[in-house]
């Protein structure tokens, strides 16, 4: 299978208390993904994060949901693979793909060649982004790009996200959760232990870098503090559309007002 390239972003903001650990700088969640790619790439293949349930799983939400046109926004869409294979079929108006990588936004636009619709693509930093959009979306796509941001740079996020929602809009969130109740440390152990017991693939070497990253760069949140954000900041109601059987992986749906 192809594989995705993921980056991250740079969110500035004070909010509520949150996860304990710094976030990542964005320099090196990218350094991690250029310097690991072949692992990130064996990592897609064997679907060790369930990359293949959700995006069928979008596939049959956009093709089936959405009779009409639609237009979908795709922060931190890295080279839009998996995107590319859940629009096809469907009535995709305009997507528009945000990354910090122009490498990965270079390859995003020949994965999207020959879909139906316009597409756009900007390099920027994802708040600085959702700051000065002008446009509004029906669809606003998030995958594994929010997880190395504290809890109060994904507040800062999620609450510039309405804004850019037509109405009857709807985020669609897909990243690792912490299961409630759980903090970091517990979750850190708990996966890392799974990655080396179930990603049977994967080297010793190769998990541990895994392993290393996650251990400093992760900080997920729990589907109760998403839902929290989520009243907070103007998204009347969540729903997770799916979760892996790793218990991290999870798709949630935030829908508009």
């Amino acid at each position: 299978m192809p594989p995705r390239m993921t980056t991250a972003s740079t969110l500035t903001t004070s909010a509520p208390t949150g996860s304990t650990a710094t976030p990542a700088e964005p320099a090196d969640v990218q350094a991690f993904f250029n310097q690991s790619w072949q692992i990130y790439q064996k990592l897609l293949c064997y679907n060790y994060m369930g990359h293949q349930q959700i995006y069928t799983l979008l596939h049959d939400l956009w093709r089936n949901r959405f009779r009409g046109n639609f237009s979908l926004l795709d922060l931190g869409c890295g080279d839009a693979w998996y995107a590319a294979q859940a629009l096809r079929g469907t009535l995709i108006e305009h997507y528009h793909g945000v990354d910090l990588s122009e490498v990965a936004l270079a390859i995003a636009a020949e994965n999207m060649a020959g879909l139906r619709g316009k597409q756009t693509f900007s390099q920027a930093d994802l708040l600085q982004f959702v700051r000065t959009c002008p446009d509004k979306f029906d669809l606003i796509l998030t995958s594994f790009a929010l997880h190395h941001l504290s809890l109060a740079e994904k507040a800062e996020f999620l609450s510039r996200i309405p804004h850019l929602l037509n109405p009857g809009g709807r985020l669609l969130l897909v990243d690792v959760c912490r299961r409630s109740g759980e903090d970091r440390a517990s979750y850190i152990q708990r996966y890392t232990r799974q990655m080396q017991r179930d990603w049977t693939e994967m080297s010793r070497a190769e998990l541990e870098i895994l392993s290393d990253h996650i251990a400093s760069s992760d900080l997920p949140e729990s589907v109760e503090i998403w839902t929290d954000l989520a009243y907070r900041y103007g998204f009347p109601k969540v729903e997770c559309l799916y979760s892996h059987s790793d218990q991290a992986s999870k798709l949630l749906c935030f829908y508009r007002g």
